[in-house]
């Protein structure tokens, strides 16, 4: 793809950091859901009675792997993670951040290579 003017160039980066940032609000709703629905209320000798029950709701353990594999491959993904503090799968950011740099370098190598030079 060879973008010679720079307000086409502009233009597609930033549809597509909305279209990033759409998804990764959306992915955020899978990756963050929870098993259970925890309910908590006191009963009438004043005890504080806690209680589990399954979501039905709840789209899956294989969803919410998928989710969050497409979740923390994005930049955007990530950065929202550690802004929320939810620092759970800080180890493995470093590895998603890694591949996707070098899928994007070996890409771009590819293409440039491919791309017959005046």
């Amino acid at each position: 793809m060879d973008i010679k003017e720079i307000t086409t160039s502009v233009t597609i980066s930033i549809l597509l950091y909305l279209v990033l940032t759409v998804l990764v609000s959306s992915l955020s709703l899978t990756v963050h859901s929870s098993k259970y629905i925890k309910e908590s209320y006191f009963d009438r000798e004043g005890e504080h009675i806690l209680n589990q029950k399954i979501d039905p709701e709840y789209p899956g353990d294989e969803k919410i792997k998928e989710a969050k594999l497409i979740y923390y491959s994005i930049s955007i993904g990530q950065a929202s993670e550690i802004s929320d503090l939810n620092l759970e799968d800080i180890n493995i950011f470093p590895l998603y951040s890694i591949s996707l740099i070098l899928i994007a370098n070996l890409l771009g190598l590819y293409l440039f290579y491919n791309k017959e030079l005046k």
